[in-house]
């Protein structure tokens, strides 16, 4: 082999070897709601086989609304089978002081393989969750908050996967529209379909993708905050040139502007934007973002005596305002009366007192008797009339 030959061999196999070593963009987490995580904790390790992977506890909401548009200290459980940095998680938000969330119509379901779904039936349905079979030997599982999970047979995956999560469907209005976005601004692949109904996005076919379904006649999703949020680990420089195409050409669907965060294992860029759908995406930069998230996985699941005693001191503190407030509207029941004033509590009975509710249905049930003894009254005296006038 002549030296130009090998010199051409050479430097195809480094750039070979450059590519693989390059940090290749992912999904990384799916982030959902949670109204009791201890209820959504062991659903998962009971029915999927789940571990914690790591948990924070915040005083303060999050400044990238990681909890949602909720005002309240609120945790971050992290769960999956694997470390983060190399495997797809699910980041279980919870909300000190939320009891519940409104569902959307936009996520539709989360896939994961299990080595028996019979048995993660039985678990589901042991804890009385809603099961449903499917014919091809799959389960569709509505776990906690109403999110709905389909349980398929591991030996059904692509030899070869080693991730358990299959996969996030999501509704989308219009196939085309949000493939586009998805393939021309984010970089995804088509791995399946390109039809108008259906298809399968993702970075590589080991991964777990994102599966857009059409809705019926094109109609808008309801996206809630119960939708939570898609993050996806790309290398910093992607962030940016993907960051750049939002601002020029989708600046409207910006959450929170990028930022360049100075972290202990180097520079995290992060930003939170939506696809033409509404569905919430955070892009992170892979080289910090993996190393800090293998770095934080300890195992540990939540304190639960330490989360119950502050479940105890938010419950209070909300009791504690409920009641100000009342002392408030209390303080100004000596104000004069005006016709104003009364119309407005009329049009607006969730906000009056107890005691203000039980005077005007004692007024309104008074002035009723009232009125049918007048009407029976004048009956009977308009009766007697007719009767004299007869005689």
């Amino acid at each position: 082999m002549s030296r130009l030959a090998l010199l051409l061999v050479a430097a195809a196999t480094a750039a070979q070897l450059a590519s693989a070593a390059a940090p290749a963009a992912r999904a990384a987490h799916y982030v959902i709601r949670s109204s009791s995580l201890y209820e959504s904790i062991t659903f998962f390790q009971k029915t999927f086989g789940m571990r914690v992977l790591r948990h924070e506890e915040n005083d303060e909401p999050c400044p990238l609304t990681c909890n949602g548009e909720f005002e309240a200290a609120w945790s971050k459980t992290m769960v999956g089978f694997e470390t983060e940095d190399k495997a797809f998680a699910l980041e279980v938000t919870y909300n000190y002081g939320i009891d519940e969330y409104d569902t959307g119509t936009g996520l539709q379901s989360i896939t994961i393989a299990v080595d028996d779904v019979d048995a993660a039936v039985a678990a589901a349905e042991k804890d009385k969750y809603e099961v449903t079979k499917t014919e091809a030997g799959a389960a569709v599982i509505v776990g906690p908050d109403e999110y709905r999970y389909v349980a398929v047979p591991k030996e059904s995956l692509k030899k070869g996967r080693a991730e358990p999560f299959v996969g996030v469907s999501l509704a989308v209005a219009d196939v085309a529209k949000a493939t586009a976005f998805y393939t021309e601004v984010l970089k995804m692949k088509t791995l399946e379909g390109k039809g108008s109904d259906k298809v399968v996005l993702g970075y590589a076919a080991d991964q777990v993708p994102i599966t857009l379904t059409a809705t019926e006649g094109g109609k808008a999703p309801e996206i809630s905050q119960w939708e939570g949020r898609n993050a996806f680990s790309m290398p910093a420089e992607l962030v940016q040139s993907v960051y750049k195409v939002i601002e020029a050409d989708y600046s409207h669907q910006i959450i929170h502007e990028m930022q360049i965060l100075d972290e202990k294992l180097g520079k995290l860029f992060i930003a939170i934007i939506r696809d033409v759908d509404g569905y919430e995406i955070c892009l992170v930069s892979s080289e910090t973002f993996d190393q800090a998230v293998l770095e934080a996985a300890d195992f540990q699941e939540p304190n639960w005596p330490k989360r119950a005693l502050l479940l105890k001191e938010t419950q209070d503190a909300l009791k504690a305002a409920k009641a100000s407030k009342r002392g408030m509207k209390s303080k100004g029941a000596d104000e004069p009366f005006t016709v104003g004033g009364f119309v407005e509590k009329l049009l607006h009975p969730e906000e009056m007192e107890e005691s203000e509710l039980h005077f005007l249905l004692s007024g309104f049930g008074m002035g009723f008797i009232g009125t049918l003894l007048v009407n029976v009254v004048l009956i009977f005296v308009g009766g007697s009339k007719k009767a004299a006038k007869v005689v």
